[in-house]
């Protein structure tokens, strides 16, 4: 639990989540790309891009819909560089 505070406290210095766009979904222990993809799509997101690594995931959709089933499933969504991003603002 106190792992995940920390954790929680770095990503919002590094950057909240936007109100509705894309994110990074960052997994705090090995998760299965195929749950959190299921997590995120019944939430209405949508994917669009899948990291080198397998585990961390780009979204697109609401924070609201998306942030506390993140946090059930032990993940942190952290706003996305705009030079990472892939959809067009």
């Amino acid at each position: 639990m106190q792992a995940a505070l920390g954790a929680l406290a770095l990503a919002a210095g590094i950057g909240a989540p936007p109100r509705h766009g894309e994110m990074l979904v960052l997994p705090l222990f090995r998760a299965d790309i195929a749950d959190t993809a299921n997590w995120v799509t019944e939430r209405g997101g949508r994917i669009t891009h899948v990291a080198a690594n397998g585990r961390n995931i780009i979204v697109y959709g609401w924070r609201d819909r998306l942030i506390w089933p993140a946090l059930e499933h032990r993940a942190l969504l952290i706003r996305v560089p705009d030079s990472l991003c892939t959809q067009s603002r």
